[in-house]
């Protein structure tokens, strides 16, 4: 074939007496044809790896935003348990709930070092409730009540 010759350009003039294309005139034709379907082939395989990606990355989004949902999920079960555990008031004191319920209160006369006076109690709660988890400060006592009674009082070392 000639130097500069594009080989996919088929010229009349190579027509035999049969009206045939020549041998190497067919030879060209048949490598473009060939070239045709190796482009196609190659464009739909560009396609379908664009659509693969395009689904991995779909997928991967979902996954993340699934992932980001069941986080937020158990984030708020967890807020939710511990609000449930640990519920506090208007001033940040924290509670513990207290379910109804039977129970001995005292010592046990075998408990060494108990006192006379502590002898045992049965106790009953019909309802739950909930009971402070610290000791109330003199902070929370002003604000809830509005006054200071321990002012002026001598004040003990346990005080």
């Amino acid at each position: 074939m000639a130097k500069g010759v594009n080989p996919y350009v088929v010229t009349l003039s190579y027509w035999d007496s049969c009206g045939n294309l020549c041998h190497a005139c067919r030879t060209v034709v048949a490598a473009k044809k060939a070239r045709q379907k190796e482009v196609a082939e190659h464009e739909k395989v560009v396609a379908e790896n664009t659509r693969l990606k395009a689904d991995k990355i779909a997928a991967e989004k979902a996954a993340a935003e699934l992932a980001a949902k069941q986080a937020s999920a158990d984030k708020a079960a967890v807020d939710k348990a511990a609000a449930a555990s640990a519920p506090t008031n208007t001033l940040g004191m924290e509670f513990v709930k207290i379910s109804k319920g039977d129970f001995q209160m005292g010592s046990p006369a075998s408990e060494a070092g108990r006192d006379s006076d502590e002898t045992q109690v049965a106790v009953s709660f019909s309802e739950d409730f909930e009971l402070g988890k610290t000791e109330v400060t003199q902070g929370q006592f002003k604000k809830v009540m509005g006054t200071l009674p321990w002012v002026g009082k001598k004040q003990g070392s346990d005080w």
